[in-house]
């Protein structure tokens, strides 16, 4: 992106940065930084040193799907046993969540809270998204197509 596509003629960059990992295979996914500078890094590892301090998975095995209903105060544990490779909803209904597993959809009711399986059989789910004008239509992206 050039310079010009910001009023201010100044660029995004790093603040800070900093090596880290553990002797497997690290993949990071997505970042973001709080106000007091802490720094969340979400994504993949099979590391088994991999350095974690706070973590809401501190050992290696799956991905559990956490939530907030309190503004980000407290994350409880779902309650989905299987790694969980998507999460989608809608504005236009409040509440509904969905999330994907390696082999089916869950669908949520009370944000979260409890999950039952939808009558649908998915593999490698990258992407879930409600319909913002019906949100019982839901299009899932996945390996092999929609």
């Amino acid at each position: 992106m050039s310079t010009a596509a910001y009023a201010d003629n100044t660029r995004p960059g790093l603040a800070y940065s900093i090596t880290f990992g553990g002797h497997g295979l690290d993949s990071g996914v997505a970042t973001a930084t709080d106000t007091s500078g802490n720094v969340y890094i979400v994504g993949n590892t099979t590391s088994t040193d991999f350095p974690v301090k706070n973590a809401f998975q501190p050992r290696i095995g799956g991905a559990p799907l956490r939530f907030s209903t309190d503004g980000g105060k407290t994350w409880p544990a779902a309650g989905l046993t299987e790694t969980v490779t998507a999460v989608g909803g809608s504005a236009a209904a409040p509440g509904v969540v969905y999330a994907a597993s390696n082999s089916t959809i869950y669908k949520s009711a009370d944000s979260g809270k409890t999950w039952k399986p939808l009558n649908v059989t998915a593999s490698q789910v990258s992407t879930i998204l409600a319909d913002p004008v019906n949100p019982s239509t839901v299009y899932a992206a996945a390996g092999e197509g929609f």
